[in-house]
């Protein structure tokens, strides 16, 4: 859940990518996440195990993260994740994702948005977009018109029994589910 929500604000902020690089890990390979892809039309591109120099981009940022900000950071007191989140982005938007870059010879914000493509897609329904990153599971609909989930019980007014439905919902909030039939929200 952790890096779906940051692939959400990433999404939310800079739009809808064509497709995704990603590496082997677990969460990447994840039935939730190739579902919210599915939805999105975006392609998802695995490198081959153990291929290191795939990576060389993402430890080189790190690289930099390390020897840069965490030094700022320790200077600046910080006592809360949400400062050090909030120093992060301010850092980024302010010196990494505006200076020039020795192996581009551009700031990475310009490199960024002049490459968009003129279709290049936004989220323009945000409650259909925050549904894709709901948890999903199948259930069939009982004979009592109830689906059970996690030792709950919820009631399904519109659909009839022996129904399978897809419920989606927040793992940290089990107060409300949601059910889809055919990839539509029923009540």
């Amino acid at each position: 859940p952790r890096m779906e929500d940051s692939f959400k604000d990433m999404i939310l902020r800079w739009g809808i990518p064509e497709k995704v690089y990603l590496d082997n890990g677990s969460v990447y390979i994840a039935r939730q996440f190739a579902s919210t892809l599915s939805d999105l039309e975006i392609k998802k591109i695995h490198h081959k195990p153990y291929q290191a120099f795939c990576k060389g981009k993402v430890e080189a940022v790190m690289k930099t993260l390390k020897r840069e900000f965490q030094e700022e950071a320790q200077n600046a007191g910080i006592t809360s994740l949400d400062e050090l989140n909030s120093a992060l982005q301010a850092w980024l938007e302010m010196d990494y994702n505006v200076r020039h870059h020795s192996s581009t010879g551009e700031a990475p914000s310009k490199r960024f948005t002049d490459g968009l493509p003129e279709s290049h897609r936004r989220i323009t329904d945000l409650k259909w977009f925050y549904n894709l990153f709901l948890c999903r599971e199948t259930r069939t609909v009982s004979k009592y018109g109830r689906v059970k989930l996690s030792r709950n019980e919820y009631a399904v007014k519109t659909v009839p029994h022996g129904t399978v439905v897809e419920v989606r919902y927040d793992p940290f909030d089990l107060n409300k589910v949601y059910l889809f039939k055919d990839h539509k929200l029923t009540e």
